[in-house]
């Protein structure tokens, strides 16, 4: 989604950028942290990465303390979801960027406040909903009882926007859900459906 963005923007060339993380320690988070550095190398330049922490006074917090003196130097922001976003982008706006048209935003996991979104100040977010990991949970073991069995190697979900995962046959050793993109228009939330439930249906926490 950032890529897409920098590709797309008239009002920012993308060259050195931020990561705002999870707390250290915390797999999902780390993992992240790990394949954003990858799949922008050669393209983008991270020139610091920090720890924030899952909500927005946190990411405003570590925000407010490392943009000001770098202000003039970063284009672009990853946080790895949008709650840590918010803070980070107040923290932007502080320092006299305007996000979206100076610097550019992109979360990781979606929440129930999409005014960021809609206001173009994050260019999109993913779809790592806490009910899609709690549904997918159940099924996992639901399919361990019923059949007994487990398979080796990992399986990873795919993000049918109607068929939800069949109950049948036995679950992988590892299980992912989907992690979608979603763009920052109405219209990109309003055609969103993964396994039947809704952008508003997933992203309401």
């Amino acid at each position: 989604m950032l890529l897409d963005a920098c590709a797309k923007s008239t009002t920012v060339k993308c060259g050195k950028g931020m990561i705002f993380t999870f707390p250290g320690g915390f797999s999902g988070g780390a993992d992240r942290a790990k394949a954003f550095p990858e799949a922008v190398k050669g393209k983008l330049e991270v020139i610091q990465q920090e720890p924030a922490g899952f909500m927005s006074q946190e990411g405003y917090k570590v925000g407010s303390q490392l943009i000001p003196p770098k202000k003039d130097e970063i284009t672009w922001v990853y946080t790895e979801s949008d709650s840590v976003g918010a803070g980070v982008i107040q923290a932007l706006k502080e320092a006299g960027k305007t996000p979206g048209k100076d610097v550019l935003v992109v979360g990781g996991t979606c929440h129930g406040d999409t005014s960021d979104l809609l206001s173009g100040s994050l260019v999109g977010t993913g779809i790592q909903a806490a009910f899609l990991e709690g549904w997918q949970s159940v099924q996992t073991l639901h399919k361990y009882l019923k059949t007994g069995k487990v398979n080796d190697g990992k399986l990873y979900l795919e993000a049918t926007a109607d068929s939800k995962p069949s109950d049948d046959g036995p679950p992988s050793r590892f299980n992912f859900i989907p992690n979608p993109a979603v763009g920052n228009t109405q219209a990109d939330l309003d055609k969103f459906k993964l396994w039947g439930w809704t952008f508003k249906e997933l992203c309401n926490y």
